[in-house]
């Protein structure tokens, strides 16, 4: 590869200006290969490889290598890199360290993006899933918000206290209005279960908890022979162990494998282990619960 080959493959295709007049081509070497179809002009100043194939994660990197030094990408195209289900727009979105007018991209001025607020997702500087989620908090319903905020938690991109104190040190800017949606998640999630994972998921808990049995501790990890791994939810205490088959997560034949080398591996371990499917009824899961609960509570309370 040649260095123009190399430099443009570690940003999706794209080079500046600035980066070529590195590299030793001046503007009429520059405006030659475009010309001759070497090199497409994408924004002023960026330009594609003629053989990189144009994606909307490369546009939108176009738009930031246009966009003054220290932007990422924030709010909805944010949302769309860390791939937050349910917030799937095509808009480009940055937030920008000065003011920035880049056709077809909304641009947010910000002087109070911290060094934990940024990131790189791939090739591509982003705000962290933490200032993502904040951002977000207005700006989609929130039910939407409160998925995310459980699949990042889920996914380890965040923790709850680090999207606590983001809300709480961008309040004064941003305003209780305007972030109480991701206030109210934050103080729903630090009294219960994560409730949002998949429909089943929410709607098991939902009936765990209105039922009044105790709240399970979801996502646990359990660590089994020196490898962990996670459960949708358990009573730790008493060694119960909770999997929701919903068709969409577990529905794929590839899936079967490692779910049976889990599941042999937990119950290996001395865990009993529960698993509902989209089909189970309200009065079934519970009164299963209920019965396991019972059932393990016996066991380790029976003298040895």
């Amino acid at each position: 590869m040649t260095p123009l080959e190399v430099m443009a493959s570690k940003q999706l295709g794209l080079v500046t200006t600035e980066q070529l007049g590195g590299l030793g081509l001046s503007t009429r070497k520059i405006a030659y290969r475009v010309e001759q179809g070497s090199m497409i002009r994408v924004r002023r100043g960026v330009y594609r490889l003629a053989g990189a194939r144009p994606t909307w994660e490369q546009c939108l990197l176009a738009a930031l290598l246009a966009a003054p030094t220290g932007s990422v990408a924030s709010h909805l195209a944010a949302a769309r890199i860390w791939r937050m289900r349910g917030i799937n727009g095509e808009m480009f979105e940055l937030t920008c360290t000065r003011d920035a007018r880049l056709e077809g991209v909304v641009s947010h001025r910000a002087h109070d993006l911290a060094r934990d607020d940024i990131t790189r997702r791939g090739m591509v500087p982003v705000t962290a899933a933490a200032r993502t989620l904040v951002d977000l908090s207005g700006v989609v319903p929130g039910g939407i918000l409160g998925r995310a905020l459980d699949e990042a938690l889920r996914a380890d991109q965040t923790t709850l206290v680090a999207v606590e104190r983001c809300a709480l040190r961008l309040l004064p800017a941003h305003g209780r209005r305007s972030l109480r949606s991701i206030r109210e998640l934050i103080a729903d999630r630090r009294e219960g279960p994560e409730l949002g994972d998949s429909p089943l998921e929410s709607k098991i808990l939902g009936w765990i908890r209105a039922d009044g049995l105790p709240d399970p501790v979801t996502q646990y990890r359990l660590y089994l022979r020196g490898k962990q791994r996670r459960v949708d939810a358990a009573y730790p205490e008493l060694r119960i162990a909770m999997e929701f088959n919903g068709w969409g997560e577990h529905g794929k034949r590839s899936a079967v494998g490692p779910d049976l080398t889990r599941r042999n591996a937990i119950e290996i371990d001395g865990w009993l282990l529960l698993e509902f499917a989209d089909d189970h009824r309200r009065d079934e899961v519970i009164t299963t619960v209920r019965a396991a609960r019972e059932a393990q509570a016996m066991r380790f309370a029976a003298p040895a």
